[in-house]
């Protein structure tokens, strides 16, 4: 079990980096009329799903900004 603080130290970077790579690669994909929206939509419920959860399993009951 990871303290929330950790949780936070260790997830948001790594998050951050990610989304960052997937804003450019839908950007190169769009601009070269490559975009499938369908799945870009799709994988990105997947990752706020798995943020949820993550979410859940590291906050503290009462408390909403342990993530």
């Amino acid at each position: 079990y990871l303290p929330p603080y950790m949780v936070r130290i260790l997830c948001w970077p790594l998050i951050g980096n990610n989304l960052n790579q997937i804003t450019k690669l839908a950007h190169q994909k769009n601009n070269n009329n490559e975009l499938n929206n369908l799945a870009l939509l799709s994988e990105l419920a997947l990752i706020r799903q798995s943020l949820d959860q993550l979410k859940n399993e590291y906050t503290h009951k009462g408390r909403t900004n342990d993530c």
